[in-house]
């Protein structure tokens, strides 16, 4: 099980801190989030304001949750800073199939993001083309949003659907609930204010990999 601290921001100096915590807490992997204030009605930094060097001597995977209309366009600019993994949210895409497809292109991992209320039912069709799938147990766009505990289910009729298929969970995820999430069939966990509002991201950091590698 892999926790993945989430960054949402729109100052650059919190950017750059918040990367470097990823690092010294001993995360592998970050995920940065990205709004636009249209698809969700925060805004966040843009990928064409991140500091390249900072990203690239970090050493950390690169995912990006793309919460913005027309995400396909950032995807160019995602893979040149160096981003492995991009989750568009399924709910944002004109058409689906293409913007998968230059994923690809791009030698990207894509999965599909999933607001809490999206039903299984209209992804099937592009279950073949994906990489992940990266379930919203909160409604998306600011992080400290309330859990909503009737996405568990849903997780875990995908992952006994699918089981081949990696499956990211975000959104209100704390030491108190993160054992029930592992125990759907997670594989990655994602957390924003979990560590990051917690006072000590390097003790909430370790809490949490305790905690969810505790699968009942």
């Amino acid at each position: 099980m892999e926790i993945i601290p989430a960054i949402l921001t729109n100052d650059e100096e919190i950017f750059k801190r918040q990367i470097e915590q990823s690092v010294a807490i001993g995360a592998k992997t970050v995920q940065v989030d990205f709004t636009d204030g249209k698809f969700v009605n925060s805004k966040t930094l843009i990928p064409d304001e991140l500091d390249s060097f900072v990203i690239s001597k970090s050493g950390l995977i690169l995912e990006a949750h793309l919460m913005i209309e027309n995400p396909e366009k950032f995807f160019a600019t995602l893979y040149a800073l160096g981003f492995k993994r991009i989750a568009p949210h399924f709910e944002a895409l004109l058409d689906p199939a293409k913007a998968l497809s230059i994923a690809h292109d791009y030698g990207l991992e894509i999965g599909l993001a999933l607001n809490p209320e999206t039903q299984l039912e209209k992804i099937e069709s592009f279950i073949q083309q994906i990489n992940f799938v990266l379930f919203l147990t909160v409604v998306p766009g600011e992080q400290g949003r309330s859990f909503e505990t009737t996405v568990l289910d849903k997780i875990t009729d995908f992952h006994s659907q699918y089981p081949d298929i990696p499956i990211e969970v975000d959104g209100g995820i704390k030491h108190d609930n993160i054992q029930t999430v592992a125990n759907t069939g997670a594989d990655r966990i994602v957390v924003g204010s979990g560590i990051w509002h917690s006072g000590n991201p390097q003790t909430a950091f370790n809490q949490l990999q305790t905690a969810a590698s505790t699968v009942i």
